[in-house]
């Protein structure tokens, strides 16, 4: 999305106007060994099942009831087994434009840009967030500064990477990459160590003087389980 809008160069030199169609996934199609198929189909025919772990992941949008809201709560309506982490960002309509659009502009609340181009940091907007899961906040504290915030290498499960990285500078952060993101597991980057709501636990999203936002993306990244059966797939989430 990067290349929707150009660094250094007007807005009319930009794509004026552009829509996202015919979105496809491509992925590799491999081929077990038969003498491996045919112990898998032994295996099943047996009654037994092959289980099959995933990563999952469940996206919510919710609208701000009022742009100007001091505060403002979002309940997140899904329970789970094990969620690994989850990612926030918001939506200001007023910075989307023909070539800004919600897919590659993501809004910070605590910056204000003025008609000259300078961008400013505003006190007024701060924001403070807080996760609440059950009767557990996280973090204990509430969040109330932009480094605060970044943790999105250590829920991305990339933290001990010498590989990964993410393409994020200090001022796309806190113009239009704002990434609100938290780690939920136990131990990091380790399967099904994440946080257990199926007991009924509610997650809700806390936030204060979170000024000129009209809308809240949410995703939920989580471990799930699959089993194969010869007559049946059982889904586990």
């Amino acid at each position: 999305m990067d290349a929707l809008v150009i660094s250094g160069v007007t807005a009319d030199d930009n794509a004026r106007s552009w829509k996202i169609t015919d979105v496809q996934l491509k992925a590799d199609i491999l081929q077990i060994d038969s003498s491996v198929d045919n112990e898998y189909t032994k295996h099943v025919l047996a009654g037994e099942h092959v289980p099959i772990t995933l990563s999952s992941y469940h996206s919510q949008y919710s609208a701000t009831p009022n742009s100007r809201a001091d505060t403002f709560s979002t309940n997140i309506n899904r329970s789970l087994t094990r969620i690994k982490a989850l990612f926030v960002t918001f939506v200001s309509n007023a910075e989307l434009t023909d070539s800004r659009k919600i897919p590659n502009t993501v809004h910070h609340p605590m910056v204000t840009t003025l008609s000259s181009g300078d961008i400013v940091y505003d006190p007024a907007k701060e924001i403070q967030f807080q996760l609440q899961i059950g009767s557990k906040v996280f973090p204990v504290y509430e969040i109330k500064s932009v480094p605060d915030y970044f943790f999105i290498k250590k829920a991305a499960g990339i933290h001990y990477s010498t590989f990964h990285n993410v393409d994020l500078s200090p001022l796309e952060y806190y113009t239009y990459k704002f990434i609100i993101a938290y780690d939920l597991e136990k131990i990091i980057d380790r399967a099904y160590s994440g946080i257990n709501t199926k007991a009924g636990d509610s997650i809700t999203l806390h936030r204060k003087t979170a000024t000129s936002i009209n809308g809240v993306y949410i995703l939920l990244h989580y471990d799930s389980l699959v089993k194969i059966r010869d007559n049946s797939i059982e889904y586990f989430d």
